[in-house]
């Protein structure tokens, strides 16, 4: 498995690396960047009197009151970056032609988020000496890391990258958010992995995600251990996929109310 734990690697590098990278954003319009202190509480405001900050005004005491910094909350920007995964709710997303797509899939592997998604199926397999079988030693647990990125890299080129631009299709989760019911939210997050959007917007069923996955499942056959392959395995790992894009969903749309709810975000 030198393969698969050189794989591994490389994508732990490019996770690294994107955290640098600025992501392409195609507005139709210039966007202004956001304010960290309000326009009006600022001393060099256009429609400042004087060039001159002036003078905090006296407390009871007679000291001058402490100047007030107003933080803008942070709000997503109102066109979605091109290569996003997630369209947070109110944000415009980008057309994405038949070469953005599989710019798109590649761009995918970049994430931290998949480095993470990685080793924690990598760790769970481990853990549970689950397929693929390699065993439970240090050794095993960097071959299963090195097969994990195989297979995720594998269900992103072939589902986004090539899929979604054969069949036309929008490979981005759309965010329903809090003005919905949590149920419904649940149930919508689950059904995006068999529902997806055209080029044009209208609902389709998700053959990109569904083949692309299917493929990246039979490709397996290629370097998991000769226990886990055959058709039985094959259909096994296939389901066992869905079910984690599944919960990908899910994690993503209820992810901003846990940050509030611990306090973690506004």
């Amino acid at each position: 498995m030198k393969f698969a734990l050189t794989i591994a690697v490389a994508l732990a590098a490019a996770a690294t690396n994107t955290l640098a990278a600025q992501t392409v954003i195609r507005p139709e319009g210039p966007v202004a960047p956001y304010s960290v202190i309000a326009a009006a509480d600022r001393p060099d405001a256009p429609n400042a009197s004087t060039s001159a900050p002036a003078a905090p005004a006296p407390d009871a005491s007679g000291l001058p009151s402490p100047a007030i910094t107003r933080i803008a909350p942070y709000h997503p920007p109102q066109v979605a970056p091109l290569y996003h995964k997630y369209i947070e709710p109110g944000q415009t997303a980008q057309p994405l032609a038949s070469a953005d797509k599989v710019l798109f899939g590649f761009h995918q592997l970049e994430s931290p988020y998949l480095l993470l998604t990685i080793a924690g199926a990598a760790g769970y397999e481990q853990a549970v000496n689950g397929s693929p079988n390699y065993g439970t030693d240090i050794g095993a647990y960097g071959q299963r890391l090195g097969a994990a990125a195989i297979r995720d890299a594998s269900q992103d080129i072939f589902s986004d990258s090539i899929m979604a631009s054969v069949l036309h299709e929008d490979p981005r989760y759309y965010v329903m958010g809090s003005r919905r019911k949590p149920g419904v939210r649940l149930f919508y997050a689950i059904s995006r992995i068999f529902v997806t959007r055209t080029d044009d917007g209208t609902g389709t069923p998700n053959y990109s995600l569904i083949s692309g996955y299917a493929g990246a499942a039979a490709l397996e056959n290629a370097y998991y251990p000769r226990d886990n392959r055959g058709a039985i395995e094959t259909a096994r790992s296939f389901a066992t996929s869905l079910g984690g894009a599944a919960l990908s969903n899910v994690v993503r749309e209820f992810l901003p109310d846990l940050l509030r709810t611990a306090h973690l975000e506004r």
